[in-house]
């Protein structure tokens, strides 16, 4: 009763990868393509393989956490975008009248921590120096080591970004390139400002 007085719909047939189909193509335009990447992987490696084919109306927060369970060997950040993926397909769900409640909302990351990034040493930098000097990678090299540019900076890099006439000569990263699969895309936006 509760639910016809809202005006939901509980007889509804729409499934999980219906719906998932549905919310990813209704905002993958203002996403960024590594946003778009994350909501297509959690869909369709983890979400949809374990409760796609299910009626949305009958999740329970234990399918949820089956997910879950399955990408339990994930780090911290990959399970946590799956996470915000369920969260945001059973709001939806929730928000269109195919749930009453989410099935997601007390669902949590918990994967382990990305393991800590050791910066190569002088030494180790010296001899990649020496090992990429004479090559075509050098310059490359050089930007990555010492500029501390990223290589979708270092290959969205124009002349017009470099200024030698300033004192001192000054770099500006104002684009990036993306690889979307085997092409390349250019300009494409920075990861940070």
């Amino acid at each position: 009763e509760t639910a016809q007085r809202m005006g939901i719909v509980l007889d509804d047939t729409t499934t999980v990868a219906e719906l998932a189909i549905e919310w990813y193509n209704n905002r993958k335009a203002g996403l960024s393509l590594s946003r778009q990447g994350d909501y297509r992987n959690a869909i369709n490696l983890h979400i949809c393989p374990v409760i796609g084919a299910m009626r949305v109306r009958d999740v329970k927060p234990e399918h949820c956490q089956r997910v879950m369970a399955q990408a339990a060997e994930l780090s911290y950040s990959a399970q946590q975008k799956i996470v915000s993926t369920l969260k945001q397909l059973f709001s939806c769900a929730v928000d269109n009248g195919l749930a009453l409640r989410s099935p997601a909302e007390k669902i949590k990351a918990k994967g382990k921590k990305a393991e800590e990034k050791v910066a190569l040493t002088k030494e180790q930098c010296a001899q990649l120096e020496v090992a990429v000097f004479g090559t075509r990678a050098y310059i490359f090299v050089m930007l990555g080591l010492y500029a501390g540019l990223r290589r979708e900076e270092i290959c969205g890099l124009r002349w017009c970004d470099i200024d030698l006439q300033a004192v001192p000569p000054r770099l500006t990263v104002n684009n990036a390139m993306r690889l979307v699969g085997s092409k390349a895309e250019f300009p494409a936006p920075l990861k940070s400002k």
